[in-house]
């Protein structure tokens, strides 16, 4: 009751991602990018999702998160900086931590707090020895190379092993299809609508490339 009160903002900002993330469940694909971030959460216990913008990180980070939730895990969603995580009281429980963009959206000026990428790597350290906690991060590719120039202590860990690299090979044509007709299918649109659109010759010939 005492960590509900002191840590409001962090537990309503938690419960409300994990609501967003039960939403968009529905339209979820799984993918092999799936199984490879949760054999490095498993080995590692953090995981560094990268790639292009709008090519599945977040939905990807939130579909483990629901795997891990799934598994009596409690998630902490990170909203601005990696000192919130620092705050809350250790537990007897399992956690799963999730900060997306935690380098940034579109550059990494002025991105880091002072001395918050140590606290970054300290925090990835007590992850990484913990038996209860996991840590997922989303990034865009380019901004983690950024980062490896930019901060010597980031270049050093490099994080290869721990980095899971969503590109567009990782979606068969079939997880395409999926994912065009589960949009289709939960969409607002009216039944005749949908009908209409998913026997199209336009449609099929997408569906079946």
């Amino acid at each position: 009751v005492l960590e509900e009160i002191l840590h409001s903002r962090i537990k309503n900002l938690s419960r409300s991602g994990l609501e967003r993330m039960q939403l968009h469940a529905q339209y979820y694909v799984q993918n092999k990018s799936f199984h490879e971030a949760v054999e490095i959460l498993e080995k590692h216990n953090y995981c560094i999702i990268a790639g292009i913008p709008g090519i599945g990180k977040t939905i990807l980070a939130e579909m483990l998160c629901l795997y891990y939730i799934d598994q009596k895990y409690e998630m902490i969603k990170i909203g601005s900086d990696i000192s919130e995580a620092w705050s809350l009281e250790s537990t007897d429980g399992k956690r799963i931590y999730y900060y997306d963009d935690f380098l940034g959206q579109t550059s990494l000026a002025d991105k880091f707090n002072k001395n918050e990428d140590q606290q970054l790597l300290d925090f990835i350290f007590t992850i990484r020895r913990s038996k209860k906690s996991k840590l997922i991060l989303t990034t865009r590719e380019y901004i983690l190379n950024q980062a490896r120039l930019i901060y010597e202590k980031i270049a050093r860990e490099k994080f290869d092993g721990e980095t899971c690299v969503i590109d567009l090979s990782k979606y068969t044509r079939m997880n395409r299809a999926k994912i065009l007709y589960n949009h289709i299918y939960f969409s607002r649109l009216e039944n005749q609508y949908k009908r209409k659109i998913l026997i199209s010759r336009c449609t099929m010939r997408l569906l079946v490339r």
